[in-house]
């Protein structure tokens, strides 16, 4: 699962980059914030889990700390989608449509990469509180 969560961050980076997306919008960057500050809190949990007795409690706040992160994510996620088609319209009329269109897939991909990593962050929360109970 770990390496999973690797490779759909490499795809997110891999996309910008092929897509040559150029300036996030402020919300795409408050989504990757997110995402960093979930892996922060992984690699916290992971790093306890050489003693989850005496460390569950720092765990399961990690685990907590990722799913407000995701419940965060889920909303800037909406509202930077909504965002994307509201600038559409305005650059369709005045670009033309296809510039517009191209520009909307192009964050709506990225955009909905970097939800899917994070919510994959949430995921592995899930596995890592399990292992809490289990051993904890």
């Amino acid at each position: 699962e770990i390496a999973t969560g690797v490779d759909m961050l490499h795809d997110a980076l891999q996309r910008i980059m092929m897509y040559h997306a150029g300036r996030a919008t402020e919300k795409s960057a408050r989504l990757t914030n997110l995402l960093v500050e979930s892996t922060r809190q992984l690699v916290r949990a992971f790093e306890l889990m050489i003693d989850i007795k005496d460390n569950q409690r720092g765990m399961l706040d990690a685990v907590r700390e990722i799913r407000e992160y995701e419940a965060a994510g889920d909303v800037i996620y909406r509202e930077d989608i909504a965002s994307l088609f509201d600038e559409a319209e305005i650059a369709a009329r005045e670009h033309g449509a296809s510039k517009a269109v191209i520009h909307l897939i192009k964050w709506k991909d990225i955009l909905e990469d970097l939800e899917q990593t994070l919510d994959h962050c949430k995921k592995l929360a899930d596995m890592i509180q399990g292992v809490v109970m289990k051993y904890g």
